[in-house]
């Protein structure tokens, strides 16, 4: 979902804390909404006026579900975390040979 928009933003926020204090580890400094650019997403939800007007007023419910999902997707994944591992190598292009 791409947004430029700052209401849908802290709605995922406020979300993200009403799920506990489990969750507390996602704020404002570390959650970033953003995704594949779209004009064909609901205009409703926005908190700009011009999206407003094309879609007749802001729709509370396209707005819900749009933050509903987003919280989902957070929960889902924060309740799948499992320790890995990372690894890390060097590789200097052209000089294998010498």
């Amino acid at each position: 979902m791409a947004t430029g928009d700052t209401a849908l933003r802290y709605g995922i926020l406020e979300g993200i804390a009403a799920l506990g204090s489990e969750y507390s580890v996602y704020g404002q400094s570390n959650v970033a909404v953003t995704g594949t650019h779209s004009h064909s997403g609901p205009g409703a939800w926005w908190n700009y006026l011009l999206p407003q007007i094309t879609s007749l007023g802001f729709d509370k419910q396209a707005y819900q579900a749009a933050v509903d999902g987003a919280v989902q997707s957070v929960k889902r994944a924060h309740e799948s975390l499992a320790e890995g591992y990372l690894d890390y190598g060097r590789f200097e292009y052209g000089t294998e040979g010498k």
